[in-house]
């Protein structure tokens, strides 16, 4: 009977983990598909409002022709006809032109709402206000939507090109939707059968999953990557299948697009051309031929020349488009279609062939447009990887637990740190194994589901800060900008030295459940602030939520784990933290491309209920735990020990050294680099801000992959000072590349070069601080809440530093003079340590 009871119980627990993997599999799904959705919409959305885009260019241009003039463009006469062909454009509802201040000129605007009409004069004035920033190859802004319309604006100048207007487009967003809605619907299709798939391959390995997710009856344990090495290449399989066939869907409506808007531009220019030759004019004849020529061929990227050919078939005029900027590496790697020919046949004034006017199309922007889309969905499948790590060790967790409940888990005696009441009073031998096994493991999940929240917003919190306004206090503009991310640090600052005394007093669980209500308040809050000040505010409460969930997450760790489990502990509290920065600026960074800032403000706020859902489900022996308490030798349970102060600290010169010529000029390069200047520096250039979360998404993937080759090392190096030195002046000279101007690849080679000198400065720094005296005397506690204070003292001061240093440099230029202040704090912490070892060997083995 017990065979038969021990067999069902296997049994049971294979079903448990084959759905526990389907469902986790579906969760890493669901999240792919919606990014990947997201993405795919938001392309199609373009390519879609390419050809309205360009119609305004086009029309835009003929007025003005009409301006250069001296025709005024209140009183415009026979605007209303070159309005015509627009008017007639699928969709659209509206056609105008407004003034400067984005006051509609005309009746044009009769069929809009009032709040329609006040979206597009607000956007019109942003446009003509930020048009001396644009690119000078830039013919349009972006458009804007509202909830019924899309409008496409295109900036108008005079002869002095001055601006003095506006045209405007408005189209119906059904319109765009029912033209994107096959391609949705195949990509739908699609997921589905490759979920189907997928699914299927992870059932037929349920077997050897559960093999190798626990460990024999000997007690060996198996490595995490051999029980999560099968579903992780199930995922990634499954979106590479995905990926190829959104990417056949995107070559093909790429190609469309580019030569519906090169026929454009034949057809435009061949019926000009038609007029002056039915005029009896000659090519030779016409004047500035080949200035309409490149005029024509500036206004979309669609072509690559034009070429006029007589009835012979001999070249009479080519015209060579001038490429903007050179084509990105992967662009070559694309597959895409050759170029083709689109050719028009002109007329002469007896209607006798004249000869033909050729567009060679350019199939670069059809590269480039898959380009993009691949990087699009690396980031997706690596976010998804990520994120499937993290469900899986849950699992682990959970259905270890129930394993042992069921008494199919192994029964060893190994030493545990349970809180007594539960150990003794509530868990079973096996249940107390299986709970010492995964103690180093519990706070992980929770901590990369509330860092994944947190991290959301990161990578656009400036461009928010200065769309409420940039006028506050009479403070300087890019001073404004800093001050959210600057004051969230500031209060997390507080936290970091008031949270650690708080959880010796009262336990972890309490600083961590308020800084949990504290976060989703200051998310909600920033989402509805209707100003500057109030935005601030509310990322001062997050900042306050953040410093304490974290330190009370840490103070679980040093409270719960035994010495044996502590290291290990912390360095899943790490992997935890960066895999949710990781995912968190990834997935911010493309949500709110596709659904806006204030939509991810809100998923801020209200995604704090998963670390709390997870805290209830890993952490739930522990929540009751009222005071702090460590395991003794013998195992008798004894209260943590009260720090005697920052006194011996304070006097230490190379703890203090440390602190001011390490810790913080590392802080200050990092959050001022990430945070403040890639999101301002890439709006100003117009890349988007999905870009920003991948340089972040970047710097995490760095550390994680070289921080543990890395530490090995370092724990063999006898001196650790050297390394931290060494990692100093790696970032700062990272930093230095910025000034010499090689745009978005330089920006991530500096993040490379930062999360590098991270992954050498950590460990190092660590292991040098707990040999000094002054540590030993003080405490560890003490040392890492006073390195946790000076931490974020440097991430307050970071975007601070960079707003109001030498207003006339380039942003990335102010970043390399922080990356020459870090490498010279570098050099300055070496003379320190140097000093201190000359003076005192004993004491300065660092």
């Amino acid at each position: 009977m017990n065979r038969l009871q021990a067999a069902a119980l296997r049994k049971l627990n294979r079903t448990s983990i084959l759905l526990g993997s389907l469902f986790l599999l579906l969760v890493a799904l669901a999240a792919s598909a919606l990014l990947s959705f997201a993405a795919l919409e938001r392309a199609q959305v373009e390519l879609l409002s390419e050809e309205y885009t360009l119609a305004g260019r086009e029309t835009a241009a003929e007025i003005e022709y009409g301006l250069r003039f001296g025709r005024p463009l209140a009183q415009f006469i026979g605007l209303e006809d070159i309005l015509e062909d627009l008017r007639g454009m699928p969709g659209v509802t509206a056609v105008g032109v407004a003034d400067r201040q984005g006051a509609p000129l005309g009746d044009w605007a009769s069929d809009l709402e009032p709040d329609q009409v006040a979206v597009v004069g607000t956007a019109a004035r942003d446009l003509l206000t930020d048009l001396p920033s644009i690119d000078e190859g830039a013919h349009a802004g972006a458009p804007v939507a509202d909830h019924t319309h899309r409008y496409f604006l295109t900036p108008l100048r005079d002869r002095d090109d001055d601006p003095v207007g506006v045209l405007v487009v408005a189209v119906l967003l059904s319109e765009l939707s029912m033209a994107r809605a096959q391609g949705v619907t195949e990509a739908v299709t699609s997921m589905l059968v490759v979920s189907v798939v997928a699914a299927g391959l992870l059932a037929v390995s349920a077997g050897r999953l559960r093999s190798a997710m626990f460990p024999k009856r000997n007690g060996k344990a198996a490595s995490r990557w051999r029980w999560i090495i099968v579903p992780l290449v199930v995922l990634l399989s499954a979106q590479t299948a995905y990926a190829v066939f959104v990417l056949q869907i995107m070559r093909t409506d790429l190609a469309a697009a580019t030569e519906t808007g090169a026929a454009r531009i034949v057809n435009r220019v061949g019926d000009d051309l038609d007029q002056l030759l039915s005029l009896g004019l000659g090519f030779d004849r016409m004047s500035g031929l080949d200035a309409l020529l490149a005029e024509a061929i500036s206004l979309n990227s669609a072509v690559e020349h034009l070429s006029i050919h007589d009835p012979s078939g001999a070249v009479q005029m080519r015209v060579l488009r001038e490429f903007d900027e050179a084509a990105g590496w992967l662009t070559g790697w694309m597959p895409v279609p050759q170029s083709g020919l689109i050719t028009r046949e002109l007329s002469g004034r007896d209607g006798s062939p004249a000869g033909q006017l050729v567009a060679q199309i350019d199939s670069t922007p059809i590269a480039a447009g898959l380009a993009d889309h691949v990087i699009t969905m690396l980031t997706v499948a690596a976010t998804s990887a990520f994120v499937m790590i993290e469900l899986f060790i849950l699992l682990q967790i959970v259905l270890s637990r129930a394993v042992a409940r069921d008494g199919t888990g192994p029964t060893e005696t190994v030493e545990t740190s349970l809180p007594e009441q539960e150990s003794d009073a509530s868990l079973s031998e096996s249940e107390a194994h299986a709970e010492t096994r995964t103690l180093h493991l519990v706070a992980r999940p929770v901590m990369f589901a509330f860092i994944l929240s947190w991290a959301l917003p990161l990578s656009f919190l400036p461009l928010k800060m200065r769309s409420l306004g940039d006028q506050l206090w009479g403070l300087p503009q890019e001073l404004v900008f800093a001050l959210p991310i600057s004051a969230e640090m500031g209060a997390a600052l507080v936290m970091a030295v008031l949270a650690g005394r708080m959880a010796d007093r009262v336990g972890w669980s309490r600083p961590f459940m308020v800084g949990l209500a504290l976060s989703a308040l200051g998310g909600v809050g920033a989402a509805l602030a209707p100003d500057s000040a109030s935005f601030i505010l509310a990322r001062v409460v997050t900042g306050l939520g953040y410093g304490l969930a974290w330190m009370g997450l840490q103070a679980f760790v040093v409270q719960t784990c035994g010495a044996e489990q502590r290291g290990q502990a912390l360095a899943n509290l790490l992997a935890g933290i960066l895999a949710g920065f990781i995912v968190g600026t990834a997935i911010g960074g493309i949500a709110a491309e596709q659904f806006g800032r204030d939509t991810v403000l809100w998923a801020t706020g209200l995604t704090v209920l998963a670390p709390l859902g997870i805290a209830l489900i890993t952490l739930r022996p522990y929540l009751g735990v009222a005071a702090p308490r460590a395991a003794a030798s013998d195992g008798r349970a004894i209260p943590a020990a009260v720090p005697s102060g920052w006194g011996p600290l304070l006097r230490s010169p190379v703890y203090m050294g440390m602190m001011i010529l390490s810790v913080v000029p590392f802080s200050v390069a990092q959050v001022g680099l990430l945070y403040f200047a890639v999101p301002l520096h890439l709006d100003r250039i117009g890349a988007a801000a999905s870009d920003a979360g991948r340089i972040m998404m970047v710097y995490g993937v760095v550390v994680i992959v070289l921080g543990p080759m890395l530490s090995q090392l370092i724990d063999r190096s006898r001196f650790k000072a050297p390394i931290v030195v060494a990692g100093g002046l790696v970032g700062g000279l990272g930093l230095m590349l910025l000034v010499a101007d090689l745009g978005l690849a330089g920006i991530f080679l500096a993040a490379v070069f930062l999360s590098l000198s991270s992954t050498l400065i950590e460990p190092a720094r660590a292991a040098a601080i707990l040999r000094l005296p002054a540590v030993r005397a003080t405490g560890h506690a003490s040392a890492l809440g006073l390195q946790r204070a000076a931490d974020k003292l440097g991430q307050m001061v970071g975007p601070v530093a960079i707003a109001i240093m030498l207003p006339a440099l380039d942003m990335m230029d102010r970043v390399a003079v922080l990356g020459l202040g870090f490498a010279v704090a570098s050099l300055l912490l070496a003379a320190v340590v140097l000093w201190r070892y000359r003076k005192n060997k004993a004491s300065a083995d660092v």
